[in-house]
């Protein structure tokens, strides 16, 4: 059976989250992934079936070196997929929380078929919280996004769920 993880709410940072200043297990660590989650489903919008995944990002801040984390891109195609629900917030080592705004995100069409959405967060710093969410719509049902459990920075927990239709057939394919 799987393990029931708990739900991670938007936001909602416990108090040990925010006055960690370091990674016990790996002190020379810039930042710290507290949470990457992806979560894929299957859904039928009465023309075709879409791909909906939800991403949810949360990164402490350990050291100056990790604040180019703070720069995040989002690229997609504007054939086959939109992003919507974007939301990003930081929260200071103080517990004060900065939540950005529409004008923060800036879409930038790189061609006619690529858009890229940029966004920086304000007010970085060593013990800050960077947290970020959207929805990627998929037309396009060929391939599910790769997905990394593991990152160049120690994660404490990766989830990846997915509810896919049984009137589909599913491959793995390992590289």
């Amino acid at each position: 059976s799987a393990q029931e993880l708990p739900e991670i709410e938007f936001g909602n940072i416990p108090q040990e989250d925010i006055a960690m200043m370091s990674f016990e297990a790996d002190t020379s660590a810039e930042a710290y992934v507290l949470y990457d989650g992806i979560r894929h489903s299957i859904y039928d919008d009465g023309s075709a079936y879409k791909l909906s995944s939800y991403y949810h990002r949360r990164v402490k801040l350990l050291k100056p070196e990790s604040f180019d984390r703070a720069d995040v891109v989002i690229n997609y195609t504007r054939r086959e997929e939109e992003v919507r629900d974007l939301e990003a917030m930081i929260i200071l080592p103080t517990g004060e929380k900065i939540k950005l705004r529409n004008r923060d995100f800036n879409r930038d069409d790189l061609s006619d078929d690529r858009i890229t959405i940029r966004f920086s967060f304000p007010q970085v710093t060593e013990g800050a919280i960077l947290e970020y969410r959207y929805r990627r719509i998929s037309e396009g049902l060929s391939q599910v996004p790769i997905y990394f459990f593991q990152e160049q920075i120690p994660v404490r927990m990766a989830r990846y769920e997915a509810e896919m239709k049984s009137l589909f057939s599913y491959i793995a394919v390992c590289n």
